[in-house]
């Protein structure tokens, strides 16, 4: 934080500290992190000299193609599509591809560390909203499932595998920036006590994809972060240790991970029709790539073209009235899955774009890890690592926090470069 005091332009210091307020923010309910983006789009255009801009695009000119292709393709998807209205929603909602890559293709090189420090502290703020909200229910309650799941993250209106997604990349990013430097016991503390927090979480949010990702990073921090810290290291296994047990001993999530890892489910994906209780997380997942690919194949031109940027959802909900996982009683009375979606980015993509949508997609992630192993940036490869595991299961970039947290973080890491990268997140 020192570099913002030594700036010496007023408007360097207003753009910078609305990008700090952003990324506080996006951990936010929508409402509160889409005024700090509009607040971010107006600094921008205002603090930010014409020329700045222009001398910063002419560097990251190229690095801003994958966004707009992305674009592009919704775009084109609009031609052949018959929802028009879901289709000019669908290019205002992911309308974030272009305006947040622009906003950091062209502007000076930003100061990196208190952006990313900025998002950390403020998934810990809404972690503890969350938590204390819980709390204040249990007293009334006395529920324990108040503080797991879509209850824990009710206060903010948050999905919980998004949570899960931001608390893992501020695992990464504590444990990136205080590699870089020599340690001292009240860091040692603060430290502990972050990760600590911040694991626990994450075993509360029960998401099963971040319980994977998290033992991932676990391996590599004990590699490459904690090499001559064991001390630390040996704390925060002990602490771990101790609150996976308590975790798994919760009735809640015990029952989670004994439905996802078991194989009696499986046999649903046989059926053409499937009925209430049939399915679970994996099985419904496994049963909407099946039955949308079969359904997207009655149509062979849609095979390449996908049904258009408006109709993704028409076609779903199609497929699940055709296989009795949807049920509409009247126009007020809807039962089963109509609204969810593919849970898998790829498919989805997919399904709405054919094969151009899928190969944007690839291209999107492949640019930017292909740059993150380049440059040795390790905050980019594991944002980007950790977003495409997650959109295995998840339609990520369906949603406005997959958008807004996808687009701000690859536009800060790898749009906005910097002549000396490794330097620049030091300060």
């Amino acid at each position: 934080m020192k570099d913002f005091f030594k700036m010496t332009h007023v408007r360097e210091r207003i753009f910078l500290t609305t990008l700090i307020v952003a990324a506080f923010c996006i951990p936010m309910s929508v409402r509160v992190s889409t005024y700090s983006l509009i607040l971010l789009s107006v600094a921008w255009l205002f603090c930010v000299p014409t020329q700045a801009k222009k001398d910063a695009l002419r560097v990251n000119a190229l690095r801003l193609i994958p966004f707009a292709l992305y674009c592009l393709v919704l775009l084109i998807g609009l031609l052949y599509t018959e929802n028009y209205k879901h289709g000019f929603f669908q290019l205002e909602k992911n309308s974030a591809f272009l305006v947040v890559p622009l906003i950091f293709g062209a502007s000076p090189k930003t100061r990196k560390r208190p952006v990313l420090l900025a998002f950390a502290a403020g998934c810990c703020f809404a972690m503890l909203i969350n938590i204390t909200f819980a709390t204040i229910r249990y007293t009334t309650d006395h529920s324990i499932e108040n503080f797991f799941y879509y209850s824990l993250t009710g206060p903010l209106d948050f999905n919980p595998i998004y949570t899960s997604i931001y608390l893992l990349f501020s695992i990464i990013i504590i444990l990136e920036f205080y590699s870089m430097k020599v340690l001292g016991k009240t860091d040692y503390v603060i430290i502990v006590t972050l990760l600590i927090f911040l694991f626990a979480s994450l075993l509360l949010l029960s998401s099963k994809m971040a319980y994977f990702v998290s033992f991932v990073i676990l391996i590599i921090a004990s590699i490459e972060v904690f090499r001559q810290r064991r001390r630390l290291l040996l704390l925060c296994g002990f602490f771990l240790v101790v609150i996976i047990a308590y975790t798994l001993n919760n009735s809640f999530i015990r029952s989670r991970w004994e439905e996802a890892l078991s194989i009696k489910g499986l046999g649903v994906l046989s059926k053409d029709v499937i009925y209430e209780g049939d399915v679970n997380g994996l099985t419904l997942r496994l049963l909407t790539w099946k039955f949308g690919l079969t359904a997207l194949s009655e149509k062979p031109v849609h095979m390449i073209t996908g049904v258009g940027t408006g109709d993704t959802q028409d076609f779903l909900n199609r497929m699940y009235e055709k296989h009795n996982m949807a049920i509409t009683i009247s126009p007020t009375e809807k039962y089963g899955y109509y609204g969810h979606n593919a849970h898998n980015q790829f498919m989805q993509s997919y399904f709405r774009a054919g094969i151009f949508g899928l190969l944007v997609t690839i291209i999107l992630f492949w640019a930017v890890l292909k740059d993150g192993f380049a440059t040795q940036n390790k905050l980019l490869i594991a944002i980007s690592l950790v977003i495409m595991f997650f959109c295995i299961t998840e339609s990520v970039l369906e949603t406005n926090k997959g958008i807004v947290f996808t687009c701000f973080f690859l536009s800060l890491l790898f749009v906005n470069k910097s002549s000396n990268e490794d330097s620049d997140l030091r300060h």
